[in-house]
């Protein structure tokens, strides 16, 4: 194979958190990088997923088109990230181990499981079911309708498994 044949794609990636990013900055280690090897034969292309005259990035769904002051400044292409649905622990009648198992199935996508607490809230869809499963009173007092005393939760679940669930959701733990 000649050296005609190798080429080399590098890519400067989306910012993800502007908090620690320098705006005005290149990419210059990449850029170095692409230069060291070009002068060693490879046919080199960038894709700058930050330059906003990159034409490749016109006409994708969902990504804003960068607006560019005077002097090039300006803001970049921009996208939302949907935050994922939490997992609702304390559903009437729900088992304890689908929270664990629905956080180890978002943990296996690369994501952080996020738990919420059911709350019972009258003229709900779930009301009627809630005052039926739950030991306390909800029809009559509606300090019970607080989620952090886990109203509606299952035999099986108390203090100790919510504790768990929480951790499991913090800090990946299996």
């Amino acid at each position: 194979m000649g050296k005609k044949n190798l080429h080399l794609l590098l890519i400067n990636p989306w910012i993800f958190d502007l908090a620690a990013h320098d705006l005005w900055a290149k990419p210059l280690g990449l850029l170095l990088l692409g230069g060291l090897v070009r002068t060693r034969g490879y046919q080199v292309r960038l894709i700058d997923c930050l330059d906003v005259h990159e034409a490749r990035m016109e006409g994708i769904t969902g990504i804003k088109p960068a607006r560019r002051g005077m002097h090039g400044t300006g803001k970049f292409f921009r996208t939302q990230l949907p935050k994922p649905p939490p997992l609702i622990c304390g559903l009437p009648g729900q088992d304890p181990a689908e929270d664990a198992h629905s956080g180890g199935v978002v943990r296996d996508h690369g994501a952080r499981p996020y738990l919420a607490e059911f709350s019972p809230i009258p003229g709900t869809a779930l009301w009627a079911e809630a005052v039926r499963s739950s030991p306390f009173d909800l029809e009559t007092e509606p300090l019970y309708h607080n989620n952090s005393i886990l109203p509606c939760r299952s035999q099986g679940i108390g203090p100790e498994e919510l504790q768990w669930l929480k951790n499991l959701c913090r800090k990946n733990q299996t």
